[in-house]
C-alpha cells in the first residue's frame, strides 16, 4: 500500500526496530533525529520492563528525538494517535516527561493515558520505534494515518514507541482531548481567576514573533530585529490592534496572546484588552520556576473560551498553529488576519 504512493516526496530510513518517514528536502535533519532515536534503544534481550499482553501505542515525548516542536504539536499527536487507536482497539499511552512533565498541568480524565517510565522498555526485542513526520505533504493527514495503521497492523511487536506531530482526524480532536484530559487543581484554579478577571464575553488575539523581538529563544536560530526595526514591528501590530478594537461590540474585551513579553508589556493599558500574567516558555527548553510552563496552558483553555479566535500576522512574524489549535478544541470559529 505505502509504496505505491508514488506521488509524494518520501523517503524512508529502515533499521531493525526503526522507521523514519520525512519529507524529502530534510534529509539530515531527520537522519541526526533517528541517530538520536536509536542510541537510547538496545537490541539484547533484557526482563526488566513487564511486556503487556496486547499492542501498546505509546506516544513519546521524551527528548531523544529533540524537542518535538511546541505544545500544539505535542498534543495534536497524541489526539491523532489515540483517534486510531480507538478505531483499531489498541492500547493508548503518553509519555511526556520532557521538559516538563505533563501531569504537573493536564491530568487523565475518562482514559488513563498514564505510564510509568518503568512500564517503558527500551528493548527492541519488544519494540518497534516510529518517527512520523511528514511536513508540507498534500494529503498529509490521511497519509500520516496510512503510515501508522500500516506499520502497526503488519508487525507484532509488545510497544510502539511514537515520536511525531501528525494531524489526522482531526474533527474528533474537541471530543477526544476532553476524554484525555483534565487540567490539575492548580491549572483549573488559574483558568478559573483569569476568567472572572476578565469578566464578560472576550475575542482571542494572538501575535507570535518568536526572536524577532529578541525576548524569546526558539528551538531554531531565528532573526532577530534591530532596535528601530522592533519598534516599527510593535507600532504597526499596536496600530492593527486598536483599529480592530473599535470594531468590537463594547460588551467585547479582547485577549491578547503572545510568545513576546515586550509586546505584551506595549499593549497592557490600551482599554479593553485583557492579558493572562505571566511569562511563555518555549517548551523545547527547561525553564526555571514553579511550574514555568502554567501561562501556555492558562493562554489555550482561555483562548478555548474565546467567542472568536484570531491570529494576527505581518511581515516576519511566525504563523503559529496555537489559536487555530486551541479554536478547533473548543469548537469556535478561528480567523486569519494577514496585515
Amino acid at each position: 500500500m505505502i509504496n505505491k504512493l508514488k506521488h509524494t516526496k518520501i523517503w524512508m530510513m529502515l533499521s531493525n526496530h526503526i522507521h523514519v518517514w520525512f519529507f524529502e528536502g530534510k534529509i539530515g535533519y531527520w537522519q541526526f533525529i533517528n541517530n538520536r532515536v536509536m542510541k537510547h534503544y538496545y537490541f539484547i534481550k533484557d526482563n526488566s520492563v513487564t511486556i503487556p499482553s496486547k499492542k501498546e501505542v505509546i506516544v513519546m515525548v521524551d527528548g531523544y528525538a529533540g524537542g518535538q516542536g511546541g505544545l500544539t504539536d505535542r498534543l495534536r499527536g497524541a489526539l491523532s494517535v489515540y483517534s486510531l487507536c480507538k478505531e483499531k482497539g489498541w492500547s493508548f499511552k503518553y509519555f511526556f516527561n520532557y521538559p516538563f512533565n505533563l501531569k504537573d498541568y493536564l491530568l487523565p480524565n475518562y482514559y488513563d493515558w498514564t505510564i510509568n517510565i518503568d512500564k517503558v522498555s527500551r528493548n527492541g526485542e519488544y519494540v518497534k520505534v516510529i518517527c512520523l513526520y511528514l511536513m508540507n505533504i498534500i494529503f498529509e493527514s490521511r497519509l500520516d494515518k496510512r503510515i501508522f495503521s500500516h506499520e502497526i497492523e503488519q508487525s507484532s511487536y509488545s510497544q510502539y514507541h511514537i515520536y511525531t506531530s501528525a494531524f489526522f482526524d482531526k474533527e474528533k480532536y474537541p471530543t477526544i482531548f476532553k476524554e484525555l484530559f483534565k487540567p490539575t487543581d492548580e491549572l483549573q484554579r488559574e483558568i478559573d481567576l483569569n476568567k472572572s478577571l476578565i469578566n464578560s464575553k472576550y475575542i482571542s488575539i494572538t501575535f507570535r514573533f518568536q526572536e524577532l523581538l529578541g525576548d524569546i529563544k526558539e528551538a531554531n536560530e531565528c532573526l532577530t530585529l534591530s532596535s528601530e526595526d522592533q519598534k516599527e514591528l510593535i507600532r504597526k501590530c499596536k496600530n492593527k490592534l486598536s483599529s480592530f478594537l473599535c470594531n468590537v461590540k463594547d460588551e467585547y474585551k479582547v485577549l491578547v496572546t503572545s510568545d513576546s513579553t515586550t509586546f505584551l508589556s506595549s499593549v497592557k493599558d490600551i482599554d479593553r484588552v485583557y492579558l493572562v500574567p505571566g511569562k511563555v516558555n518555549h517548551p523545547h527548553f527547561f525553564a526555571e520556576g514553579e511550574k514555568p510552563f502554567m501561562k501556555s496552558f492558562v493562554d489555550l483553555y482561555m483562548i478555548m473560551g474565546a467567542e472568536e479566535v484570531y491570529l494576527f500576522k505581518t511581515g516576519l512574524m511566525y504563523k503559529s498553529g496555537f489559536p487555530e489549535f486551541a479554536a478547533l478544541l473548543g469548537g469556535k470559529e478561528f480567523y486569519y488576519i494577514q496585515f
